[in-house]
């Protein structure tokens, strides 16, 4: 099965890279496992196109493992890059939680006291080297449109629960991103009432929006 690991070099508190060659590529290689593209994110949406090359490298129809060291937005931002290809790859990810929040990471594997120890980020390594069994990705579509009725707007993703929360504080979360690098962040006072507001708001105006979801799987 092909391999590519990718890996965002400023996701996160920035470490991803260091990780990568100190610990997931010396396990990988111990296991006798050959990373056919080694390869690091340069920009928005990078991750997709270096997937979408990688796979059009391969034969038709082969299962392609996915090594990726990032945050969910990278996985999400992979997801819909490879929308709407014929035909569409088989892809197996291997979650390296080197982001922020790290949900889909999270809501695989057991939290620990430490969660930047290598042996909690190197769990779905390790599931892959002993052939664990693979857990279907659920994914969401969202079709998002507007009372102007404008265009609609499609977003696929692979986190459902909190995304628009998180949206939302995006910008002020990622100018914090220095000074705070990891999750503490959304706990800030000013991130966090925002949020509690526009949850109320959300629960109190979600019949107005004219949002649909539908549910599918990808390997994962």
């Amino acid at each position: 099965m092909p391999i590519i690991a990718i890996y965002n070099p400023v996701c996160g508190d920035s470490t991803a890279q260091s990780f990568f060659e100190e610990h997931v590529l010396p396990l990988l290689s111990s296991h006798g496992k050959t990373v056919d593209k080694l390869v690091q994110t340069m920009y928005k949406g990078h991750a997709g196109q270096l997937v979408l090359d990688f796979v059009k490298e391969q034969v038709v129809g082969a299962n392609i493992t996915v090594i990726l060291g990032s945050g969910d937005g990278t996985l999400h931002e992979i997801i819909n890059h490879l929308v709407g290809q014929t035909p569409c790859p088989r892809l197996h990810f291997v979650i390296v939680p080197c982001g922020t929040a790290n949900a889909i990471f999270s809501s695989l594997f057991v939290s620990q006291s430490d969660s930047r120890a290598p042996a909690y980020k190197l769990q779905s390594i390790k599931s892959y080297l002993h052939a664990s069994r693979i857990i279907p990705l659920t994914l969401a579509t969202a079709i998002l449109s507007s009372l102007a009725n404008e265009r609609s707007q499609i977003a696929i993703s692979a986190v459902v629960m909190s995304t628009s929360l998180h949206a939302s504080i995006l910008d002020e979360s990622e100018s914090l991103r220095k000074e705070i690098p990891g999750i503490e962040r959304s706990e800030m006072n000013s991130l966090s009432t925002k949020m509690n507001k526009l949850l109320a708001s959300y629960l109190g105006s979600r019949s107005q929006l004219g949002i649909i979801v539908q549910s599918g799987t990808a390997a994962l």
